[in-house]
C-alpha cells in the first residue's frame, strides 16, 4: 500500500483515500504496522482506529471503507498477532484516553453493524471482550470508564462470556483484576462486574436488556387487575398523562410493549453515570435521551 495512503488513513484524509480507491486501489489491502513488532500487518479498518488524532473524519472514513466493501473480519494471513479490527480498537482505547472514547465507540458500532466477529480470538486466545477486561486496562479512572463502555457495546453485539481468554470465562478475567484495593472498590469495575453477572443470569444481553420492559408489563397487569394503583405523592404532582395512559387497562398490550421497548432504564443508567462526555451517540445502543416518569 502506498505510504501516502497509509498516512491519509491515519489522518482521516477521506479525499486522498477516495482518489486512491477510484484509481484502482484495493480496499482490503494491508500495510506493515511500524508501531508494532515486526511481522504485524494492518488492514485499512485496523489502521484508522490507531490514529493519535481521532476525529469525526475517521468515522466518515470508516463508513466509506465499509461501503466500498472493506472486510471487517479480514486478518492478514501472515499477521503476527491474529488480531481483528475490533481487537485494534480495544487495544488502542487502553492508552488513547477517555477523550477518544466517543469516536472509538462510534467506529466500533459501525464495525459490529457491518458483521464484525465479536468472538474472534487473536493468537493469544483473547476475544475482544477478553482483551478489554484484562487487569492492565483497569489503571486510571478514565481508562476504567472506557473498559465499561467497550464491554457494554461488545456484549450488546453478541460477545460471549465464555472462554474470552483461552478457556477462561469473563468472570475469571474480572476476578484477576481485583488484585488492587483501588480496582476492587472502583465504581466502573463494580458496574462492569454487575453487568457481566446480570447478562450471565439473563442468558444473553438481549434478554438482560428486555428484563426492565417485562417488569413494566407485569406491573401494568397488576394495575389492570386492581392490585396496584397510583399513589398520590406529597408534592401533589400528577402522573403525566402519557404515562398514565400506558398503564390504563384500555391501552393495547401490543402498543405498550412497543413503547416500553424504547425505554430501557439499564442502558440509560449506565449512560448517565459512566459516559465520558455528554454525547448521546456514544451511549449504550438502545438508550433514548429521556425516560418516562415513574408510576408508583
Amino acid at each position: 500500500m502506498p505510504d501516502n495512503v497509509v498516512t491519509a488513513v491515519y489522518e482521516g484524509d477521506v479525499t486522498t483515500v477516495v482518489a486512491w480507491l477510484d484509481g484502482g486501489g484495493d480496499v482490503n489491502d494491508i500495510s506493515m504496522n511500524d508501531e508494532a513488532p515486526a511481522g504485524v500487518y494492518d488492514t485499512l479498518l485496523m489502521s484508522l482506529v490507531q490514529s493519535d488524532e481521532l476525529t469525526s473524519r475517521h468515522v466518515e472514513l470508516a463508513k466509506l471503507l465499509l461501503q466500498r466493501g472493506a472486510d471487517v473480519n479480514k486478518v492478514p494471513d501472515f499477521d503476527g498477532d491474529g488480531a481483528s479490527a475490533l481487537h485494534c480498537i480495544v487495544d488502542f482505547q487502553s492508552y488513547a484516553g477517555p477523550d477518544k472514547l466517543p469516536i472509538l465507540m462510534k467506529i466500533m458500532g459501525l464495525y459490529i453493524e457491518a458483521g464484525a466477529n465479536v468472538n474472534h480470538k487473536n493468537w493469544g486466545g483473547d476475544t475482544p471482550l477478553g482483551s478489554a477486561l484484562k487487569f492492565s486496562n483497569w489503571y486510571g479512572q478514565g481508562q476504567k470508564r472506557c473498559v465499561l463502555a467497550v464491554a457494554t457495546l461488545l456484549l450488546r453485539g453478541g460477545a460471549t462470556l465464555d472462554a474470552v481468554t483461552e478457556e477462561f470465562p469473563a468472570e475469571e478475567i474480572l476476578r484477576r483484576a481485583e488484585m488492587t484495593q483501588e480496582t476492587r472498590n472502583d465504581e466502573h469495575y463494580l458496574a462492569c462486574r454487575a453487568l457481566v453477572a446480570d447478562v450471565r443470569a439473563a442468558g444473553s444481553y438481549n434478554e438482560y436488556a428486555r428484563a426492565p420492559s417485562k417488569a413494566l408489563l407485569r406491573f401494568r397487569s397488576l394495575v389492570a387487575r386492581g392490585h396496584a394503583r397510583e399513589r398520590k405523592a406529597r408534592t401533589r404532582r400528577k402522573t403525566p398523562r402519557e404515562v398514565a395512559l400506558l398503564f390504563a387497562p384500555t391501552f393495547p398490550r401490543e402498543l405498550f410493549w412497543k413503547v416500553a421497548g424504547y425505554w430501557n432504564p439499564r442502558p440509560e443508567a449506565l449512560r448517565k453515570r459512566h459516559a465520558p462526555v455528554a454525547d448521546e451517540s456514544v451511549s449504550p445502543p438502545g438508550a433514548p435521551p429521556t425516560s418516562p416518569s415513574t408510576v408508583t
